[in-house]
């Protein structure tokens, strides 16, 4: 008695032929290693962000005393040239 062929699905043969290919298994391990790290690695690492400042760091809900009574320290802007500016020789003075 001979056996039958096995019938074996488009995915299936592929599966077959992938496993047999050793650096694609590789490269698939290798692959996935790495996607776990980059998705574990937030839980074990902490913030280093030295180089930024406190304000893009820091807590936004830890308001201190300081920051809420401060004044701005903005210079006030200078009056705007109503007439003078538009027409450099003339002054502002009302014609009679």
């Amino acid at each position: 008695m001979s056996k039958s062929p096995v019938h074996l699905s488009p995915n299936q043969k592929a599966l077959r032929r992938f496993r047999r290919n050793h650096g694609a298994m590789v490269a698939s391990v290798v692959l996935t290693v790495l996607v776990a790290l980059v998705l574990i690695w937030p839980l074990f690492s902490r913030p280093m962000f030295s180089f930024l400042p406190t304000a893009m760091t820091g807590n936004p809900n830890a308001v201190t005393v300081n920051a809420v009574s401060a004044p701005p320290s903005i210079p006030p802007a200078p009056l705007p040239c109503l007439f003078s500016c538009m027409f450099p020789g003339s002054t502002n003075a009302t014609p009679v």
